[in-house]
């Protein structure tokens, strides 16, 4: 196995962090941003070998960090402070980026620690998608990475370990071979001292360090031990050094029998390089099948790939997340004139029928006069679900058990002889099941073999699209049952109810039920419809005051957004990211050449399997009628 495909395996799908300081002179206290540097091309020490992150617009894929991405504390996505406002790789071949801090109570503290220089360093967190690789004369591997996906900004306390996010049980070179060289010293001092600067104090500073950390541990696992009757798996999990998941994971299934009821995957690729995503074709896999071949090549390997992983017979074929999860330009690394040449989408829903002798249904694509620039997008709802901070989990494989803490231990005042009463935590689950979600197109050998644009981008767009759309709505306003439970349907969630015009009390009132519930932190942000913003946008909050509910993009400075997904003119409030949406398996396409097989017609069916669900029902609060009356 080459070191580059050794290592691409290693890297897929895992998170890795780099640190620098922050320039405090460039703070604007009034605006609250901060212009910071986020990554450079200096390498990295990493368990595969040395890391260079290559800095150029090709290399690195800025469009998360775009889309208002989130600035964190210690990379924790529960803790949102702030939002990335621009970036972009500068010609010193560093990332550079602008920051704003929330108005949030949490927003402002970590922003007046960072105006006081009390937290002074940045990290960003990011994924590595493609690398090359090469040896010096020593034999260390020098891996570029030639692709690479930033996804949030921190501000951090200590510098972040590079074990986070790659793997827990592999070692960190670096840092071992660093902490073996303080203890070296430290031994070796006594003897005949040493040239390196007070190494004791250093030594014993990791030594307190440690011991703090490790008794702070062994506190906690026994208390969870003791309350739970759990004891000895207790002390099992600190021999064996579990972390705190996996100990109320044992204690879960042990003393309460809460039987797990799948497996997850924690990454859905199948670990694709660019130049077999770029070669991947679709439609080929299309002809394969409607001609009642077996595929071969690529297609298949990657099918193959899918099925093994997921321990699932495909219907027809299946189409690797690596692919799917990758818009038609980037797969096919189109310019923006080529992009712009494809910006078409033919009909709405998922009966559409592409034939050649039919002009709005492919017609239009066949001969070599196609007005290149003039074709017209469809307009659909925008979905707005993921891109709010859902938390996404791809790949998995049955049906999936979330462990929950439901209830706190109660603290007592005693007297002086009495004893204190137990007072257990309790633990739930909240499951994830597939529901399947299924769309179809239909298509002409003639259209295949006669477009003058590719239908490669037709076939994955429009169908990825149309899926997009409604596992988004499913998630906002699902019923249950066969279908995903939406946010609006959850029970639990808070309510708002307007009565009347909306006004400035009620606006606030979303946050004060939610912060009453303990729940007013993570993901924060307002969803609703055109409707409402517009009508936010002219009512005052004081009279005479020209200040209005919504000013620019914010509400009560939490981030508003509008989509015509919601129904009603509901206002949604809440945390997105205890919101969790699943994908099981890969996108599953079956073809059927006998429906319509006297007029020489396929129909390309596409299958996903998916869920949503609310991890905690007070981290919503949802208006129970219109916000724009």
């Amino acid at each position: 196995m080459s070191d580059s495909l050794n290592i691409r395996q290693q890297v897929f799908g895992k998170k890795f962090t780099r640190d620098f300081a922050l320039d405090r002179s460039a703070i604007n206290a009034e605006e609250r941003t901060v212009p910071l540097s986020f990554s450079s091309e200096e390498p990295v020490d990493r368990y595969f070998g040395r890391e260079v992150l290559v800095h150029d617009d090709k290399a690195c894929d800025l469009s998360r960090l775009k889309n208002r991405a989130a600035l964190l504390v210690n990379h924790n996505p529960d803790d949102q402070v702030g939002v990335v406002e621009s970036c972009e790789i500068a010609k010193d071949r560093k990332g550079r980026a602008v920051v704003r801090f929330s108005k949030s109570a949490r927003g402002q503290e970590i922003f007046q620690d960072v105006m006081d220089g009390i937290r002074t360093l940045v990290s960003v967190g990011y994924e590595i998608r493609d690398v090359e690789t090469s040896k010096d004369s020593g034999g260390v591997v020098t891996a570029r990475v030639t692709d690479w996906l930033p996804l949030e900004i921190s501000i951090v306390s200590i510098p972040a370990d590079n074990t986070v996010g790659v793997g827990r049980n592999k070692p960190n070179l670096e840092s071992d071979m660093n902490k073996q060289r303080l203890l070296h010293v430290a031994d070796a001092a006594p003897g005949g001292g040493s040239a390196v600067a007070d190494p004791p104090v250093k030594i014993e500073e990791i030594r307190a360090t440690e011991r703090k950390a490790m008794l702070e541990k062994a506190k906690t696992f026994r208390a969870i031990g003791v309350q739970h009757k759990s004891v000895e798996l207790a002390e099992r999990a600190l021999a064996e050094d579990w972390d705190q998941e996996k100990l109320v994971t044992q204690i879960l299934e042990t003393r309460y029998k809460a039987k797990p009821l799948g497996e997850a995957e924690a990454d859905p690729n199948i670990g694709m390089g660019r130049k077999d995503i770029r070669n991947y074709s679709i439609v080929r896999a299309l002809h394969a099948r409607a001609s009642g071949q077996e595929l071969t090549g690529l297609e298949k390997e990657c099918s193959d790939a899918v099925a093994k992983r997921t321990k699932q017979e495909a219907r027809g074929f299946f189409i690797p997340h690596d692919v799917a999860s990758r818009s038609f330009a980037e797969s096919k690394d189109l310019n923006s004139i080529m992009v712009e040449a494809l910006a078409l989408q033919l009909r709405a829903f998922n009966q559409r029928t592409l034939t050649a002798g039919t002009a709005t249904a492919g017609g239009f694509l066949v001969g070599t006069e196609v007005l290149m620039g003039s074709m017209i997008e469809l307009l659909r709802n925008q979905t707005l679900v993921a891109r709010m901070g859902a938390r996404v989990l791809s790949g998995l494989s049955g049906n999936v058990v979330i462990p929950k803490q439901a209830g706190g231990g109660t603290a007592y005042w005693l007297g002086e002889t009495e004893e204190v009463t137990a007072s257990d935590q309790s633990f739930g689950q909240i499951a994830l099941t597939p529901k399947k979600l299924g769309a179809f197109t239909k298509y002409s050998r003639e259209l295949l073999k006669q477009a003058s644009i590719d239908v490669e981008a037709f076939v994955r767009q429009d169908l990825m699209q149309v899926l997009a759309i409604a596992k988004d709505l499913a998630a906002l306003s699902g019923g249950g049952g066969d279908r995903p439970l939406g946010i609006i349907n959850t029970t639990g969630i808070g309510s708002v109810t307007f009565g009347a015009a909306p006004t400035w009390a009620k606006v606030v009132s979303f946050e004060t039920a939610m912060d009453t519930a303990n729940a007013l932190m993570g993901n924060i942000a307002w969803l609703s419809t055109p409707a409402v913003r517009g009508k936010w946008k002219t009512v005052e909050k004081f009279s005479s005051t020209g200040r209005t509910l919504l000013e620019g993009s914010e509400a009560n400075g939490y981030t508003f957004n509008a989509t015509n997904q919601v129904a009603s003119d509901k206002v949604i409030f809440g945390n997105w990211s205890d919101l969790i949406l699943a994908d099981w398996d890969g996108l599953d396409v079956t073809i059927d050449p006998y429906t319509n097989a006297t007029t020489g017609i396929s129909r390309a069916i596409m299958f996903l399997l998916t869920d949503s669900i609310v991890r905690q029902p007070a981290s919503f609060v949802v208006s129970t009628d219109s916000g724009a009356q």
